[in-house]
């Protein structure tokens, strides 16, 4: 299932970095799979294109009653989401996912909330790190509608035999101690 999309993505990437695959590397001669060499047209649109995507932050527009509470508390939303927009640079998060949706044919972009910071906190993930149900799909609202959908991360055996504690031989044994 994930050889010819791996190796389409392979060859999106290594096309997108300049890479072209074959020898003959004179104008006009054509590369493995047949396409002519020309100048890396994918790169130059792909990299004219981001920037007028991103040019902005987004503006907030907060709908409220027109009661003098109502507009206290929409202007002080708009300020709080200009505020995150500044801080957060969902420009440059947002032109990473863009990115990747064209190298991979996914963007990802991960909201979520930090318990450190109380805030919340935007992380754009490289798609090729998602495990996703094979008969899912993307809806209309861009949500991945499908059995499951999960994410490959790194710990260490320490991390997870306090995340199980059930399971801390099983861990210790395959970590080897």
């Amino acid at each position: 299932y994930y050889a010819p999309i791996d190796e389409s993505q392979k060859l999106n990437f290594d096309y997108w970095i300049g890479k072209q695959r074959g020898d003959d590397m004179s104008p006009g001669a054509k590369i493995n799979d047949g396409q002519t060499l020309v100048d890396n047209k994918i790169f130059e649109a792909l990299e004219t294109f981001l920037p007028i995507a991103t040019r902005a932050n987004p503006h907030p527009l907060i709908k409220a009653d027109t009661s003098e509470l109502g507009q206290v508390l929409a202007k002080g939303i708009k300020a709080t989401l200009s505020y995150l927009a500044d801080t957060l640079k969902p420009r440059r998060k947002l032109a990473r996912m863009l990115r990747h949706w064209a190298i991979y044919r996914l963007g990802v972009i991960k909201i979520s909330w930090d318990v450190h910071l109380k805030e919340i906190k935007i992380d754009v993930i490289n798609p090729r790190r998602f495990i996703l149900d094979r008969d899912g799909y993307i809806d209309e609202g861009g949500r991945f509608v499908g059995e499951y959908i999960g994410e490959k991360k790194r710990a260490t055996a320490q991390v997870l035999s306090d995340l199980f504690p059930k399971k801390k031989a099983d861990i210790t044994i395959k970590a080897q101690g």
